[in-house]
């Protein structure tokens, strides 16, 4: 079976690594592109500070702290997904990084 593109669905956890090299090992084999992938896991409400529903910060304060945070972990997993992808350029497999936030779903 020949694989012209492969989504590989990276995160920041210990298997990230194994899961990379599978993909890379697959796409070098098949002569595929890789599509590296991230998804952050962000709901505002789950990095509110403690005190905040007391008052101890205005609530106007919570979108530009949310935002902030949201950019820092945006641009650690954009770091992390483009040396993944010179990983795979370096191995002379085509790749190719997105990433982006979301609400998790219960």
């Amino acid at each position: 079976m020949a694989f012209h593109k492969i989504l590989v669905a990276l995160d920041n956890s210990t298997q990230a690594e194994g899961i990379f090299l599978q993909a890379l090992d697959l796409a070098h084999r098949e002569a595929s592109e890789l599509l590296l992938f991230s998804c952050i896991q962000w709901a505002p409400s789950l990095y509110q500070s403690p005190g905040a529903s007391l008052g101890a910060m205005p609530e106007r304060d919570f979108s530009s702290l949310d935002m902030d945070m949201l950019q820092l972990e945006l641009n650690k997993t954009r770091d992390r997904l483009q040396h993944y992808c010179q990983r795979a350029l370096e191995a002379d497999v085509k790749a190719a990084i997105a990433w982006d936030a979301g609400e998790p779903v219960t």
